[in-house]
């Protein structure tokens, strides 16, 4: 059996914590994945899987292999699409991760151009977390992440960083909230109402310490939960105030401006100088731009 497909169903192993669902979600026999794990552990010479009733959990050695094998997997990936496309079989592909404002408001119209200028790319986008977008730059995921540089990781990261804008904190409610369009909002007026804590965009849900005097009620993880969540009631939620045009078409309106929450650089983030990447420097050469068209 190939190294590879080996590496491969190792890490599917791990991410679903069982070799009868790792099995199941390839289509293959228990047997047949538990001799293809077995032998991988034989390889090594340890044990990478921990079992119990339920299922498995990775060792100590397991979560090294885990974690070098993703790297592994995403070379072997580039390898072959480098091969296809040198023998005019392949696009070249671009991967992109974002946070919510870029991936939603800033990404879209600039991916379009792209893509009608230069047809010959696959783009390929996601929208992730903070943490997920700088842990898929360092092992090869992305290509390229735009968003915030949160101050507390960047001294860890020899990083590129090309700053577009900054964003500040809104405060949004339901279009019908009863502080939707006063001219004077008290904390005391906020304090009224239970609040939407959030890890898209920024991972809120992490920071410590959360303002007292917000009663979150509800956490969610994505923006359309929160879309879905804040609509005809009288929750509150502070996000990034780029988000503005994007709320209010979904009848979510900016109640103000959040004082109590920084404004923090965002733009877009890679490791190799962009002279060493030349379709890196095609994408960032729109989105300079599109920037550049934006400042008044």
């Amino acid at each position: 059996m190939g190294a590879m497909k080996v590496l491969r169903q190792f890490m599917i192993v791990a991410d679903c914590g069982s070799i009868s669902r790792a099995a199941a979600r390839l289509g293959t026999s228990q047997p047949t994945m538990s001799r293809a794990i077995k032998n991988l552990e034989n390889e090594q010479g340890v044990q990478l899987f921990e079992r119990h009733g339920e299922g498995v959990d990775l060792t100590a050695y397991g979560k090294i292999l885990y974690a070098r094998t993703q790297e592994i997997l995403n070379q072997y990936d580039r390898a072959g699409e480098e091969i296809a496309r040198l023998k005019g079989r392949s696009k070249s592909p671009l991967r992109i991760a974002a946070g919510d404002l870029w991936g939603y408001h800033h990404l879209p119209g600039i991916v379009r151009k792209f893509l009608i200028r230069y047809p010959d790319f696959l783009i390929d986008m996601e929208i992730v977390d903070h943490a997920k977008r700088l842990d898929g730059l360092r092992n090869g995921t992305y290509d390229i992440v735009f968003g915030i540089v949160d101050p507390a990781i960047e001294s860890f990261y020899a990083l590129n960083f090309h700053k577009m804008t900054a964003e500040g904190f809104s405060i949004y409610g339901d279009s019908n909230h009863p502080l939707a369009g006063r001219d004077t909002i008290l904390d005391a007026d906020l304090e009224q109402y239970s609040w939407v804590n959030h890890q898209f965009e920024f991972g809120l849900y992490d920071e410590a310490p959360l303002p007292r005097s917000r009663d979150y009620t509800l956490r969610v993880n994505t923006l359309l939960n929160t879309v879905q969540a804040i609509q005809g009631t009288e929750l509150l939620i502070s996000a990034s105030s780029g988000l503005e045009t994007l709320f209010n078409t979904f009848d979510l309106t900016k109640i103000c401006a959040d004082t109590t929450r920084p404004v923090l650089p965002s733009g877009a983030i890679h490791w190799e100088s962009l002279d060493e990447k030349p379709d890196l420097h095609k994408f960032m050469t729109l989105v300079k731009r599109h920037f550049e068209k934006a400042r008044p």
